[in-house]
């Protein structure tokens, strides 16, 4: 999908690929058919050309979606950024000012996305068009899941629960996000604490009752070895000894902690895998023909 009609009219901006200009027919072509590479060297040498032409900013922008649909999302995040703040055509900056915050959304860099987002949203001397406007928003609130921020999410998504469009997928969705609050955690400071007290048992609070017997176990023998070695005052096995017992008792130490962040870490991954495996969060399929 393109919002570089936005070029041509304001009211298209969310209405599909844009219709072939002759002046830049053949990158045009090269677009429309899939070769984004070519394509982008083709509008490169046409604004070489033509720097100062009447479609030199749609050129700009053709070439950032090129890099987008080519699966360079980094590099059209980086070419619409620049895009956005340097021309002096305020429907292209507009364009590329969402199309800057979609590349981040879709590079996976959500916090980026988010500011993006929020950005393009703000009140400014352009009011962009109420169909991207709520695009706009229903990737917002996607970016704030993604960033694992729910409370901020269920705001996004319910100020588009009138929408024509998004508004029966976000009032569903600002529900699902009080789910969030519910879903299983554990806490690394207490994990820690567990396993200082009793080697292994911030396993069992995770639920890894093999690996918890395992540090105990391990535990237990070096630390008997370092007593009965103390006792015998065999000073030298003592301390090679005591070395890996430090080893192993901050080892469990350390796994209960990142275990309880990974334990946290999955249960969020599998809420929002379940969410996107029921809602569209690409906004494809939701946006008007």
């Amino acid at each position: 999908m393109s919002l570089l009609g936005a070029l041509l009219s304001v009211a298209a901006l969310c209405a599909g690929p844009p219709a072939p200009d002759a002046t830049l027919g053949f990158a045009d072509h090269l677009y429309e058919g899939g070769d984004y590479y070519r394509a982008i060297g083709e509008y490169e040498r046409w604004l070489y050309e033509n720097p100062g032409a009447a479609g030199a900013g749609r050129a700009r922008i053709q070439i950032g979606l090129a890099y987008l649909r080519g699966g360079r999302a980094a590099e059209a995040g980086d070419w619409f950024e620049s895009l956005a703040e340097e021309s002096h055509d305020p429907q292209v900056r507009l364009v590329a000012a969402f199309e800057a915050a979609e590349s981040r959304y879709r590079q996976g860099d959500a916090q980026a996305a988010a500011l993006a987002f929020e950005s393009f949203l703000s009140p400014g001397p352009l009011r962009p068009p109420a169909a991207l406007r709520s695009r706009a928003g229903w990737l917002l609130g996607w970016s704030y899941l993604l960033a694992r921020e729910p409370a901020r999410a269920g705001a996004t998504f319910e100020r588009l629960r009138e929408d024509p469009v998004f508004g029966p997928q976000a009032r569903s969705l600002a529900a699902e996000t009080v789910r969030a609050r519910d879903l299983p955690r554990r806490s690394p400071a207490l994990a820690g604490i567990l396993s200082a007290v009793v080697p292994g048992s911030g396993y069992f609070y995770l639920g890894q009752p093999t690996t918890a017997l395992a540090a105990l176990a391990w535990n237990g023998l070096f630390g008997s070895g370092v007593y009965d070695a103390a006792r015998h005052q065999l000073w030298g096995v003592t301390a090679v000894i005591a070395a890996f017992e430090a080893m192993w008792y901050g080892g469990a130490i350390f796994g209960s902690v990142s275990g309880a962040y990974k334990f946290n870490r999955d249960a969020w991954l599998e809420y929002v895998q379940d969410l996107k495996s029921r809602y569209d969060w690409k906004g494809e399929n939701l946006s008007p023909p």
